[in-house]
């Protein structure tokens, strides 16, 4: 992948986190003003969704997506090398915002707690089952047309009911109160990332290429950028579907204006899952990589 096409993937995703993230912050502040009124009995609607733990954990699917890709953990590499001095480049106008980031670390659940959270929500093997059922039969309606195949309508709903089965107690206590939290984080960590300065220093041209490089453990730009583009899709595909099974619980089939664009969401999702070779991989070292990629951005020294 040339790296024109690149920066045109970078500038594209772009675009579809922030329009993901806009949407998912939007959820998590109606079901926040929900939770804080008094005697609450049942949720507000959501653009006529009634609000449930589906709608409340379709944005933390989100933020898993974004987690997992490398956002937080490269923000947090970088502060953490800001506040020892280990930066060889002089960052003044980022350097408030990676001690202010660096600052706020014990303010936030640790990577440990954080994937404990994800598993809690989304148990696996049952999630991914469910939500690749989900996906199978919502695609197979449109194909073979919906309107008429009774059997596809009904495996749909079949699969929808598992799903929602599956995830019936995930959006309660402790995930409904960190979703926001988590999305705040987010939020910040690729404020921080979209930093030009930064950027510079780490020869990225965007927040994606430089958490590409964090993860990358030396692998190539194109494989980084298909690494975050599997998580981006299926931050941003799970969160559509969630957010439109929350929104139907009467489990009924998706007219044909909204057929198309749910069957797309699920095409991306399943298209998006990670090959069965890249899976169980060790992680590479993320604070080393950044720090190797410094090292080979400074200019040779004189031989003495």
């Amino acid at each position: 992948m040339r790296a024109n096409a690149l920066d045109d993937a970078w500038a594209q995703w772009e675009g579809g986190v922030a329009e993901a993230l806009a949407e998912a912050e939007r959820v998590a502040l109606v079901l926040a003003e929900a939770f804080a009124a008094p005697n609450i009995g049942l949720l507000p609607d959501l653009g006529g969704a009634q609000a449930s733990g589906l709608a409340n954990v379709a944005p933390l699917l989100l933020v898993a997506e974004l987690d997992r890709a490398g956002v937080i953990e490269t923000a947090e590499a970088l502060s953490r090398m800001a506040s020892t001095g280990a930066l060889p480049h002089a960052l003044p106008r980022s350097q408030p915002k990676l001690r202010a980031f660096w600052r706020r670390r014990r303010e936030r659940l640790d990577r440990d707690e954080r994937e404990a959270l994800y598993a809690q929500t989304f148990p696996e093997p049952d999630f991914s089952v469910g939500i690749q059922r989900f996906c199978r039969a919502l695609t197979d309606l449109v194909v073979h047309g919906g309107d008429v195949d009774v059997a596809r309508q009904v495996a749909l709903q079949v699969a929808g009911e598992q799903l929602r089965m599956t995830l019936a107690d995930s959006g309660v206590g402790m995930v409904g109160a960190a979703t926001g939290d988590l999305l705040r984080v987010i939020t910040e960590s690729l404020d921080l990332l979209r930093e030009p300065e930064l950027q510079s220093a780490f020869a990225a041209r965007s927040w994606g290429a430089l958490v590409g490089l964090s993860q990358g453990g030396g692998t190539s730009p194109a494989l980084q950028a298909s690494r975050l583009q599997r998580h981006l899709d299926r931050g941003r595909a799970g969160q559509h579907l969630l957010l439109w099974l929350a929104a139907h619980p009467e489990q009924r089939i998706p007219q044909a204006a909204e057929r198309n664009l749910l069957a797309a969401h699920a095409q991306r999702w399943l298209l998006a899952q990670e090959p069965a070779s890249a899976r169980g991989a060790p992680s590479p070292p993320r604070a080393l990589a950044l720090a190797l990629a410094l090292v080979e951005l400074e200019p040779d020294l004189p031989e003495a």
